[in-house]
């Protein structure tokens, strides 16, 4: 497999934004941004450490906490960010969650809890981001394999998924003509640390990621 490269310059002047970027593939690419020499606005509801990341990370970064499932708490982490960097380059909506099951067994709160977390809470960041984004911006949102191939067990999630494709796909056409790019990944299982673990746990215990 050929060796991973970068370049510490390509982000350098770049703010970004990575929704849930306290652990699994939000700290990934927090990490990785952060190497390429882009500013960082790590983000979390709260229950992790987010400073933890803001000191591990070798960039400008800020930690601001926020619930993307509030539309309020979605418009004082744009503002926060716009407040300390003056605009916003890259959104990485990742955040995602899903309360799982299959169709007869999911309650409505658990439908609603999955689609606010994993597909509304896209459209809303990106409603609030986007005025404060120059030409050549892009988002990212984090969909998943589940989008295109739907594992039983997993129905909420199976089709928020799948909307965040189509909403990407939407969010595209309307952003083109502002030369902003919008673009999906979709990622299958992925092992992550448990950040509620202590850091000995960490070494024997991974959980899996459907992020």
């Amino acid at each position: 497999m050929a060796s991973q490269t970068h370049c510490p310059t390509r982000l350098e002047g770049k703010v970004a934004v990575i929704t849930g970027s306290i652990h699994g593939i939000g700290l990934g690419i927090a990490r990785k941004f952060a190497t390429e020499g882009a500013s960082i606005i790590v983000n979390d509801q709260g229950e992790y450490d987010g400073e933890r990341v803001v000191d591990e990370l070798d960039s400008d970064a800020l930690y601001v906490e926020a619930d993307v499932r509030d539309p309020a708490q979605i418009k004082e982490l744009v503002a926060t960010a716009v407040d300390d960097f003056g605009h916003i380059d890259v959104l990485v909506n990742n955040v995602g969650d899903g309360r799982n099951g299959p169709p007869d067994e999911v309650t409505l709160d658990d439908w609603e809890f999955t689609m606010e977390t994993t597909l509304r809470s896209q459209w809303l960041c990106t409603k609030y981001a986007m005025e404060h984004m120059p030409r050549g911006g892009s988002i990212i949102n984090i969909s998943s394999a589940n989008a295109s191939a739907a594992s039983p067990g997993f129905f909420p999630y199976n089709v928020a998924k799948a909307g965040v494709n189509g909403l990407t796909r939407a969010l595209a056409i309307e952003l083109g003509p502002l030369d902003i790019r919008v673009n999906a990944i979709e990622p299958g299982m992925i092992e992550v640390d448990n950040p509620d673990l202590s850091r000995a746990e960490l070494e024997q215990d991974q959980k899996i990621d459907l992020s």
